[in-house]
């Protein structure tokens, strides 16, 4: 059940940040996180893309059980071929092709099925996202070691151009060292709406408090007493 929990929460991460007005230009997932991906494109609904995160965990596992045994890809095929799959809504760049999708090309039911034998083209893809010119990623799937930030903090080729830079990665909850200065979640969104803030993406703030019940305080008029005091 690990990968259904992931995928999960990937997708409700994302909706998080759209209740702060961060909505994604271009999507790129690694792994079981393209199956989010494909979701936040628009390619398949919330709940086709929980059945296929199960269908190919279990195939996965089969895989790895296979010995001397085939694994049952009959099932598989089945469970896939039941999606509904669409165009992507947004600009998609598919980790197992290594490029964008171009417009109008539909991601089929083959391409999930072959997601647990091939290898991902990481770097490829990577390189798609400089190409198109983003600027600014928000990784849903932030561990300490994830791929994209590994990558943004290598060093630079020598003789790289300001267009090739890669772009900035933001943890989608940042992550502190000290408990005590971040207890909860809410502290970990704020950090990170801060880092995107400072990034130059465009920041609706009154997300950051639905729900909570909140008012304006006004501040006196008049000035400040100043009184200096010798200690």
């Amino acid at each position: 059940m690990l990968q259904p929990a992931l995928y999960a929460l990937a997708c409700a991460l994302t909706a998080l940040w759209e209740t702060v007005g961060v909505r994604p230009d271009v999507v790129l997932g690694s792994k079981r996180g393209e199956i989010a991906a494909a979701q936040a494109a628009g390619v398949l609904s919330l709940e086709d893309g929980l059945r296929l995160t199960a269908a190919l965990g279990t195939h996965a596992a089969e895989l790895a059980d296979a010995v001397p045994a085939g694994p049952n890809t009959e099932a598989l095929a089945a469970g896939v071929q039941e999606l509904e799959l669409s165009s992507p809504s947004v600009t998609y760049v598919s980790n197992g092709l290594g490029r964008t999708v171009a417009p109008g090309e539909q991601i089929d039911t083959s391409y999930w099925q072959q997601r647990t034998i091939d290898q991902p083209h990481s770097q490829d893809s990577l390189e798609s996202l400089v190409e198109l010119g983003v600027d600014v990623v928000i990784e849903i799937d932030s561990g300490t070691d994830s791929c994209l930030t590994v990558a943004t903090d290598r060093p630079e080729p020598a003789g790289a151009t300001a267009s090739a830079h890669a772009p900035v990665a933001i943890a989608a909850l940042v992550r502190t060292a000290s408990v005590e200065t971040a207890p909860g979640p809410r502290n970990e969104f704020t950090e990170a709406v801060a880092r995107a803030y400072e990034a130059g993406l465009a920041i609706t703030f009154r997300g950051l408090f639905a729900g909570e019940a909140r008012r304006r305080v006004s501040l006196p008029g008049y000035p400040f007493q100043r009184r200096r005091h010798w200690f």
